[in-house]
């Protein structure tokens, strides 16, 4: 964690390597994904933290 503005606590982003094509930011409030595809990239707003599973499961 780190001191914002020196008020208040927020937790960094994480990058986390699913699959070689496949990659999740973790955010404190959501998720999001990015999908590979050659030369191209399509984004995923995953929504909530809670939906990482379903989304996961295709």
């Amino acid at each position: 964690m780190r001191q914002c503005c020196g008020c208040a606590w927020v937790r960094r982003m994480e990058l986390i390597r699913v699959t070689p094509q496949l990659h999740m930011f973790r955010f404190p409030i959501g998720r999001a994904y990015v999908w590979r595809d050659g030369s191209d990239l399509t984004l995923v707003d995953a929504g909530h933290a809670g939906a990482a599973p379903l989304i996961e499961q295709g």
